[in-house]
């Protein structure tokens, strides 16, 4: 006797029905795990870029501060190397006021002296001093019209100013030279 199941197509469309179910469960966890998978990939890259962001920052700051000393040692070597060229000026200026003061001294008579010595510019100065006699002032000019101060450095011009007797018959003096031949620094 052959059994007749009325039940078969329900019980075939309650499988296939459980089958459509279960795919489409593996088929969502599946997307499920992706979709986590996915945004946990996109907190991991958010937190790797955050990371690097920072070590930038870090070497950024690192540099700047760096750059912060080297601005302040670049100022202070400039400070420096205009002091120093204002010294080497300076000290050049004193060498050729030695050397011109040096070849006044020489070129003195007995009984002339220096009283005092100031320098208007590089090839003007002004000088004061005594002479005992007029000879003695005369003799030291026509030494100075005529002299060479040192190599390279001769009287331009040598004019007095001023001469004015003292109580004692000397006679002090005021002479403006002209030279030629200084070296400016």
């Amino acid at each position: 006797m052959q059994q007749i199941n009325f039940l078969r197509l329900q019980q075939e469309k309650i499988r296939q029905r459980a089958q459509r179910t279960l795919y489409l469960q593996l088929t969502s966890f599946s997307i499920l795990i992706i979709y986590g998978l996915v945004v946990i990939g996109v907190f991991s890259y958010y937190f790797v870029l955050g990371r690097e962001k920072s070590l930038l920052e870090g070497k950024i700051e690192t540099a700047r501060s760096g750059i912060k000393q080297e601005i302040s040692i670049e100022t202070k070597q400039t400070y420096l190397k205009n002091k120093v060229t204002s010294l080497t000026n300076i000290l050049e200026s004193s060498r050729n006021h030695q050397i011109i003061v040096q070849g006044i001294l020489s070129l003195l008579t007995q009984g002339v002296e220096i009283k005092n010595f100031s320098v208007s510019s590089p090839t003007d100065m002004v000088f004061s001093g005594k002479a005992i006699n007029f000879s003695s002032l005369q003799n030291f000019m026509d030494n100075l019209k005529k002299g060479e101060l040192a190599e390279g450095l001769t009287v331009k011009s040598a004019r007095i100013e001023s001469v004015t007797l003292d109580k004692d018959g000397g006679y002090g003096f005021s002479i403006r030279l002209s030279l030629s031949g200084v070296n400016n620094g």
